[in-house]
C-alpha cells in the first residue's frame, strides 16, 4: 500500500518491512516499542539512551544475532498466522510490518507486526524466558501495554490483537482495547520528549543503568575538570541521603530474609522425613525439586521449600 492508499487514515506509510530507508527514519520520531522508555518502563533502555540516539550524538553497538534472536524472527510468521486464526481475524497482505507515522502527532511512529483487514494491529511475541505468571496476571506487561496503545494510537484502532508464544509451544493471546487515558499520558509524554529532542535539551537520568553506559561513551577528555559545588549540592545532597536509605533498606532486608528463613527451616524441621505437609487450617507445606539448565553454568539441581497460606475466608 502507497502513502496515497492511506488517505482519510488517521496515519500515513513511511515505509514498510524490507525498506532500508526505514532505519533512517526511525530518528524522526518515537516507535511504539520506544514509548516504554520515554515513561520509564523499559528494563533494557534508558531516556538519556533513547534521547542521544534521536539526536544521534549516540549510537549502539550492534548486538550479534544469537539463537534467540534467529528464532524470534523465523517463527514471526507463524505465530501471526496462528494467532490471526485463533482470533478468527484476517490478516492484509499489504500490511506486514508497514511503518505508520501519526498524521496528528508526528513523532508518533508505529511498526505493527501486521494488521488486520479491519484494521486492526495485531503484535506477536516469540517469549523463551523472564515470562512471570504473576506479572501476567491481570494485563499483559506494562511496556507491551504501551506498545500496543501507541498503534492504536496510530492507526486510529479500538482494539489490538496481541499474542505472545511461550517457550516454543503455548500460544497466548487476547484482545487489548483502546485506552484513552493511557494513550493521553502517551500524547503528553511523547510530546515532551520530543520537543526536548528538537530543542536539544537532554532530559534529566531516570536512574537507569543504561544511562550511565552512554554518558560513559561521552567521557574522552583524560584530564581533570573543577565542578562547583553550589550548581551540583542539590544532586550531592540527593545521592546521599539516596546511599544512607539504600544501605539501610539493604540491611534491613538481610534482616527479614533471616527471620522468615529461620521459620521457613524451622517448619521443615517439624516435618521431618516427610516431603508434604499440612495444617487443619489449610496451610500447605512441601518440598519441590528443582533444576538449573546447563547453559553457562553447569547443570545443577536444588531444593527449594514452598509454604502457602491458607484461603482468606
Amino acid at each position: 500500500m502507497t502513502a496515497a492508499q492511506s488517505v482519510g487514515r488517521p496515519y500515513t506509510i513511511i515505509g514498510s518491512a524490507d525498506d532500508d530507508g526505514w532505519l533512517d527514519r526511525r530518528y524522526q520520531g518515537i516507535g511504539a516499542s520506544e514509548i516504554a522508555v520515554v515513561l520509564g518502563e523499559s528494563q533494557w533502555q534508558s531516556v538519556l539512551e533513547l534521547y542521544y540516539k534521536k539526536t544521534g550524538e549516540y549510537e549502539p553497538e550492534d548486538e550479534p544475532e544469537n539463537e534467540w534472536m534467529f528464532w524470534g524472527k523465523a517463527l514471526e510468521d507463524a505465530i501471526q498466522t496462528e494467532l490471526a486464526n485463533r482470533a478468527g481475524v484476517r490478516i492484509d497482505a499489504s500490511m506486514i510490518q508497514p511503518h505508520l507515522r501519526s498524521t496528528q502527532h508526528r513523532w508518533a511512529l508505529a511498526t505493527p507486526d501486521a494488521m488486520t483487514t479491519a484494521g486492526e494491529p495485531i503484535e506477536a511475541k516469540n517469549i523463551s524466558w523472564g515470562y512471570d505468571p504473576q506479572e501476567w496476571a491481570e494485563r499483559i506487561p506494562e511496556k507491551y501495554y504501551l506498545q500496543t496503545q501507541q498503534q492504536m494510537l496510530v492507526t486510529g484502532a479500538d482494539r489490538c490483537l496481541f499474542g505472545a508464544l511461550l517457550w516454543g509451544s503455548r500460544l497466548i493471546w487476547e484482545w487489548v482495547p483502546r485506552d484513552e487515558e493511557t494513550i493521553g499520558r502517551i500524547v503528553r509524554a511523547g510530546s515532551a520528549f520530543w520537543s526536548r529532542v528538537e530543542r536539544r535539551d537532554p532530559p534529566l537520568s531516570d536512574g537507569h543503568p543504561g544511562a550511565r553506559k552512554v554518558l560513559g561513551r561521552f567521557a574522552t577528555v583524560d584530564n581533570e575538570v573543577e565542578l562547583f559545588e553550589p550548581e551540583i549540592e542539590e544532586m550531592l545532597s540527593c545521592w546521599q541521603n539516596a546511599d544512607a536509605d539504600l544501605k539501610d533498606l539493604r540491611a534491613q532486608v538481610r534482616r527479614v530474609e533471616k527471620q522468615r528463613d529461620a521459620a521457613m527451616d524451622t517448619i521443615a524441621q517439624k516435618m521431618g522425613s516427610h516431603r508434604r505437609a499440612f495444617t487443619a487450617t489449610g496451610w500447605s507445606f512441601r518440598w519441590e525439586t528443582s533444576k538449573r539448565n546447563g547453559y553457562t553454568v553447569a547443570p545443577k539441581e536444588f531444593e527449594t521449600f514452598k509454604i502457602k497460606a491458607p484461603k482468606a475466608q
